[in-house]
């Protein structure tokens, strides 16, 4: 919590905790950033999954839920999106239909309704 909020700060930190980890410390991590959705820290959530997911860890429905969660309470309609079409909408006969729910509200509270029929049609 105590670190500057910019991107190169986070990674930073993030890089010199787990070089000394022999494993990647992914339930610490997901410990971290419970605490830091109860604080509404949903801008250095999206720091923090956006490294993990660099790290090559983390890639799941979940992870991507998580993102995207955090990019629409951090105001981030557009880029919720890409991580949606990129990530996740390719084959929705496998994402969950909680995940689905959220992007179709991420849509509809960012009148994006377009976008919405352009993604399930």
């Amino acid at each position: 919590m105590d670190l500057k909020d910019n991107k190169e700060g986070i990674y930073g930190a993030l890089d010199a905790w787990v070089a000394w980890e022999r494993e990647f410390p992914i339930g610490p991590l997901k410990h971290a950033l419970l605490a830091l959705e109860k604080e509404h820290q949903w801008h250095r959530i999206v720091q923090v999954i956006k490294w993990i997911l660099s790290k090559g860890q983390g890639n799941t429905m979940g992870t991507y839920g998580q993102l995207i969660r955090a990019l629409d309470k951090d105001h981030r309609a557009e880029e919720a999106h890409s991580v949606w079409v990129k990530k996740v909408g390719t084959d929705l006969h496998s994402v969950p239909w909680k995940l689905c729910s959220m992007m179709i509200s991420v849509y509809y509270r960012n009148n994006m309704l377009d976008r919405l029929v352009k993604v399930w049609c």
